[in-house]
């Protein structure tokens, strides 16, 4: 019954400021708060979290990503279907703007939100699956100055 995002950042240094931020206890409670608003529950700390974000092999010509992955996700009575897609579109939008304020301008990220739930549910054209996730989308950095967390 636990909800964790675990986003995984390709590690380069223009990013090390959208990891500081993505790390906080700041960013992570409003994270966690989205989350249960849209699964309608309150969690406990060992229930909801945030955990430190990976980072993974910086290839460079391929580009800067970051991988949301929302797991523990449970189907109950009390959630509609389309709860899980509209928490991967809100967590997808807070992840979008943390993006444009921690990254350079001129730097772009590849951002995907991607969840797992336990039950297969319909998905927005109500075809049954277990994957909550849309298209990788390409997130311009707008920040000035790249340093000091901005949550």
């Amino acid at each position: 019954m636990e909800v964790k995002t675990k986003p995984t950042i390709s590690g380069a240094p223009q990013l090390t400021a959208l990891v500081d931020a993505a790390n906080s206890a700041e960013f992570a409670d409003i994270i966690l708060s989205t989350a249960e608003r849209f699964m309608r529950t309150t969690w406990g700390p060992a229930e909801g979290f945030q955990q430190v974000a990976d980072s993974s092999v910086f290839i460079e010509a391929r580009g800067l990503g970051c991988t949301v992955q929302l797991t523990g996700l449970t189907v109950t009575r009390l959630r509609a279907h389309a709860s899980f897609w509209e928490l991967r579109d809100n967590v997808h939008a807070l992840y979008s703007d943390l993006i444009r304020r921690q990254v350079a301008k001129g730097i772009r990220v590849q951002l995907w939100v991607q969840g797992a739930i336990d039950k297969a549910t319909q998905d927005p054209d109500g075809h049954l699956t277990t994957l909550v996730e849309g298209e990788a989308e390409w997130i311009e950095g707008q920040a000035e100055v790249v340093g000091t967390p901005d949550v």
